[in-house]
């Protein structure tokens, strides 16, 4: 995978007689392509901030970072990290990422998310779960602030909740158990001739 070696700068747009218009244009260094034209509302996350945040979430957890992707030539910019510490569901190994996610032409929001899987082209973009996102807005950074703290306490959770499953993993349950379960999970009211299976 690659690193973003490249940066954004914003630059106004006039108009035919010359006075500053309401939009402004965001440039690749590299190439100097403008990757797309947003309203002056638009507070840009570069990509210095970008990759700081990946080490920072390094550094929050244990998840090592794997590398960046850019998608539609810099529009779009992926952040991977992995969870060492394979984990393993009822003897089932699974690969866990962190997926941070960047757009700089307003088509995503900055987003954590976690995959079991790389995303190798933009058809299974949708295959991230997003559970975090902050808005090109304003107030970004202080947002993201409080996020981080949000997704910590998720990751946390997550945790948790597998510890569990592991544990269920490891309980015998009778046959007359089984149909008490089912039976529970199944339980129907009728409701005006509707039926409720909640």
């Amino acid at each position: 995978m690659e690193e973003l070696k490249w940066e954004i700068t914003l630059h106004d747009l006039k108009d035919e007689v010359g006075n500053v218009t309401s939009h402004k244009s965001l440039r690749r260094t590299d190439t100097q392509e403008t990757i797309s034209v947003m309203s002056k509302s638009y507070m840009p996350f570069y990509n210095f901030e970008f990759t700081r945040l990946c080490k920072d979430i390094q550094n929050l957890t244990n998840y090592e970072i794997l590398g960046y992707q850019e998608w539609n030539g810099g529009k779009v910019v992926l952040g991977y990290l992995q969870n060492p510490n394979q984990t393993e569901l009822l003897g089932h190994k699974t690969k866990e990422y962190l997926v941070v996610g960047n757009s700089h032409n307003g088509s995503t929001s900055l987003f954590l998310g976690t995959s079991s899987v790389m995303i190798r082209c933009m058809n299974a973009f949708g295959d991230i779960s997003q559970n975090l996102k902050v808005y090109h807005t304003s107030g970004l950074h202080n947002n993201l602030m409080f996020s981080m703290n949000s997704f910590t306490e998720y990751l946390n959770k997550k945790d948790a909740f597998y510890n569990k499953l592991s544990l269920l993993g490891g309980v015998n349950v009778g046959e007359e158990e089984a149909k008490k379960l089912v039976e529970e999970l199944t339980i129907t009211k009728h409701n005006n001739g509707t039926i409720s299976t909640r």
